[in-house]
């Protein structure tokens, strides 16, 4: 059932956070997105994983499609059966102007770490 007030997704000591969106991939449980203000105060997309069934997410949150130098904010998630996801956002590549001629749409994909074990085979 969780707790009555929800739990904390996201929370920043030097800004905001906006615009959330989340989805599921087993691999991961849910993966919830947002963007907020860097610590340059640029605009960026995070992400931060909650287990299923936890009332807590798991880790640190982690950057998408930041540090650019350039602002990303509004992004959507969508995530494949297998545990690829993919991310979204609106891009301001010349944040200086701010002008909407600089504005696009990136995309990156999230994928599970995979670590692959060599197996020997031993005949006694």
């Amino acid at each position: 059932m969780g707790p009555a007030g929800g739990f904390p997704v996201a929370q920043f000591s030097w800004g905001d956070c906006f615009m959330p969106d989340v989805d599921y991939a087993w691999i991961y449980g849910y993966i919830v997105t947002w963007y907020g203000y860097s610590a340059t105060y640029l605009e960026d997309v995070y992400g931060h994983q909650v287990p299923v069934g936890s009332d807590s997410v798991k880790g640190l949150f982690f950057g998408v499609n930041g540090g650019m130098g350039s602002s990303q904010r509004t992004a959507a998630i969508a995530c494949a059966p297998p545990g690829d996801c993919l991310v979204a956002s609106e891009d301001d590549l010349d944040h200086t102007t701010w002008t909407q001629g600089d504005y696009e749409i990136r995309g990156s994909f999230l994928r599970a770490w995979r670590q692959y074990v060599p197996a020997a085979l031993r005949n006694y």
